[in-house]
């Protein structure tokens, strides 16, 4: 939330460093759970937790104290992600208590205050909800062996449906300004024209068929956690380093 600090959501509260994480303190006392799912920094400088079957809250003093900041959205979900687009806009994936299989999109336009639901697929089978550097919106869709991407320009308020040419069954979805990659048996994929189409990119050296991690930063540097290892790219998987 400021230089050399860093805030981390684990299954044992909201921890915090001041000194670019070299040592860490818990900041959980006004939360009603430990488990947080997803921290999200918002414009106005708060910080949002996602506490799991507790609702979200917020903070303006790095954890010191905490406020329900979930107005709209029941509190009684299972996990839910916070994302914020280009915009300014927050979003919230939730999964509820009583159907854990139903996924509602809910959104913000007062950095987390108030919420709205905008959107409930109608089918389960959903990867993680993401943003590009345009604001565009994503999700996966997964059902009776065949994948699509559901895809909206307009902030949420309407999503249209684009087949891939194959089933993929994706484990591992992120963006990196307007590039979209996702994880499937060990591979990795990239569309640079939102998810119409999909090329592989080439493997480095490790030789699990599942990847625990994927993340792409803003040069499009591709980080991949691959059993005990972490392998880096710079150049779109033609050559990878073991870091």
């Amino acid at each position: 939330s400021g230089e050399n600090q860093l805030m981390a959501a684990s299954g044992t509260g909201v921890q915090f460093s001041d000194d670019n994480g070299q040592s860490w303190e818990n900041r959980s006392t006004d939360l009603p759970g430990m488990y947080v799912n997803s921290l999200l920094k918002t414009d106005n400088n708060e910080i949002l937790a996602s506490i799991r079957n507790s609702g979200i809250y917020r903070t303006s003093d790095n954890g010191n104290s905490w406020n329900n900041s979930g107005t709209g959205i029941p509190e009684a979900y299972q996990s839910a992600d916070i994302l914020i687009s280009p915009e300014g806009y927050v979003f919230a994936s939730v999964n509820t208590n009583n159907f854990p299989d139903t996924l509602k999109i809910f959104r913000s336009s007062d950095n987390g205050n108030t919420w709205a639901k905008i959107y409930q697929p109608e089918t389960n089978d959903f990867n993680t909800l993401e943003i590009d550097a345009s604001g565009n919106l994503y999700l996966f869709k997964q059902q009776s062996f065949t994948t699509a991407l559901l895809r909206s320009t307009d902030i949420g308020n309407t999503w249209t449906e684009v087949n891939l040419s194959q089933f993929f069954f994706v484990t591992k979805f992120t963006s990196s300004q307007n590039h979209l990659y996702f994880t499937e048996s060990g591979n990795i994929f990239k569309s640079s024209d939102m998810g119409n189409n999909w090329t592989e990119i080439p493997r480095g050296g490790w030789q699990t068929s599942s990847l625990n991690a994927l993340s792409v930063n803003g040069r499009g540097d591709i980080f991949v956690s691959a059993g005990v290892d972490v392998f880096l790219s710079v150049n779109d998987g033609v050559s990878w380093i073991n870091v």
